[in-house]
Formats: C-alpha cells, structure tokens, sequence
C-alpha cells in the first residue's frame, strides 16, 4: 500500500499535528477559522460556501447539484476576499445583506442549512432533484426584524446523501 500526500502538506504525523496547531485558532470554543499555510491565491466571496479542493489546495465554490462539488470534502466560509483573511470551518456567522452579501435562501428561525444547488449558497430547503446532493452545513440563529442581518451556525456534517 503506498501512501499518497498533497504537496505542500507535511507529510508525517508529527508534522501535521504541529501544522493543525499552527493553522487553525479558536477563541472562547466559538469558532474555528483555518489559515492555510500553502494555498492558490483565488478571489473569494466573503461569506460564501467553499470546499477544499485536491490534488493541490485550493477553495472551489460549493453547490449541492452533484457530488463533484464539496459533498465529501472540507467546507468553509470565506471569512473575506482573500484566502489570508482565514476560512470558517466552524462557528457563528453574521451576513451583512445590505452591504451586498448573499442571504441564506428562505431564512428561517431553528431551520437546517443544507449546500444549496447553486454555487456557494446556502438554502433552509433540501434538494430533492436526482443526483444532487442532501449536506447539512448549519442551523439558522436568528435574522434582524430590519432584514439586514442574519445570523447562523456553521458546522457541517461529515456526512452527505446523493438522492437517486
């Protein structure tokens, strides 16, 4: 059996385990952000669903419309435009709507945040079509009663379903 590792990535254990603590912080158990050491300098759209995407890293809009989009990889959400601005691979998350960040589809107090099947979006309704995807990502928080502000928790489950 051989063993297979990404460039840039270390490549013992020791070494990963010194890579997770330099790479990923937490503050008060609230969220965990992900600041790659190595990774493509892509734009990015804050507060977007991302995956991180093999063989060499780098963040791919999510989208729930076939598994070949993040089903069974890493997500986060772009903290900013860059990728030194950090991912959220966990945590609470605020949208500002009205400075032109993309709503959580049909928002709604407690729902489920499943990978939308457009790319980057998040929806509280399920895909349902054949070939797409069923992800849990998060739970909607609350919304603003102005409409300009959402609220969510972002925690992903590892687990996926492809509907048939």
């Amino acid at each position: 059996m051989s063993s297979h590792f990404t460039p840039g990535f270390p490549a013992t254990e020791q070494a990963l385990a010194s890579f997770i603590r330099d790479v990923i912080k937490e503050t008060n158990d609230r969220y965990k952000i992900y600041y790659p050491r190595v990774m493509k300098a892509l734009p990015l759209t804050k507060n977007s669903l991302y995956y991180l995407s093999p063989p060499s890293p780098y963040w791919v809009f999510a989208k729930a419309s076939t598994n070949a989009f993040g089903s069974d990889r890493l997500l986060a959400i772009a903290c900013g435009a860059r990728v030194s601005d950090g991912m959220l691979i966990r945590g609470r998350v605020k949208l500002h709507l009205h400075s032109g960040e993309l709503p959580i589809l049909n928002f709604e107090q407690g729902k489920v945040i499943y990978m939308s099947t457009t790319s980057g979006r998040m929806d509280t309704v399920a895909p349902t079509g054949s070939g797409e995807i069923v992800r849990v990502v998060g739970h909607c928080l609350t919304e603003t009663s102005s409409g300009t502000h959402q609220y969510f928790y972002f925690n992903p489950e590892p687990g996926w379903l492809e509907l048939v």
